[in-house]
């Protein structure tokens, strides 16, 4: 897990969109982030503990992806090969659901903006060049995700 002090956050600037800049002054307490994605393989387990694969409201958590999890009758599993591949199809309500039956949250847009930014004070969070150059994805390449912690 990521620790973001009240000092570093105090000094922080977000730029808010590619289509616009907007900077802004803001002041974070400190918060946590985990290091890394949650894997498919991770968040197949939550249904099972939680009960339900739908919350309170019997809104769909989780939907079936091909790089993903699948429904069986005994539940949701992983798609094989894709274990420590980020969990994808996953609804907000599902992500704050799934952290909280872990005892944690979703970070704030703000606290997401600040971790992905990691000090740099370029347009986007991986430079000036354009939304190309910092996708996980090259042109050609198959539309799925990459393992996790790579």
């Amino acid at each position: 897990m990521w620790y973001f002090s009240q000092d570093q956050c105090n000094t922080s600037y977000i730029l808010v969109g590619p289509r616009f800049v907007a900077v802004y002054r803001v002041k974070l307490p400190a918060f946590y982030l985990d290091m890394y994605e949650v894997t498919n393989a991770l968040f197949e387990a939550f249904p099972r503990e939680n009960g339900t694969d739908t919350d309170d409201g019997g809104l769909t958590m989780v939907y079936e992806s091909p790089w993903g999890l699948r429904k069986t009758d005994g539940g949701w599993e992983t798609q094989s090969g894709y274990e420590e591949y980020p969990a994808v199809n996953v609804s907000w309500v599902g992500a704050a659901q799934y952290a909280k039956h872990y005892g944690k949250r979703l970070p704030t847009q703000v606290e997401w903006e600040y971790a992905c930014r990691a000090g740099s004070a370029g347009k986007w969070c991986f430079g000036d060049d354009g939304i190309r150059s910092g996708s996980w994805r090259v042109l050609g390449e198959s539309e799925r995700t990459h393992p996790s912690r790579t």
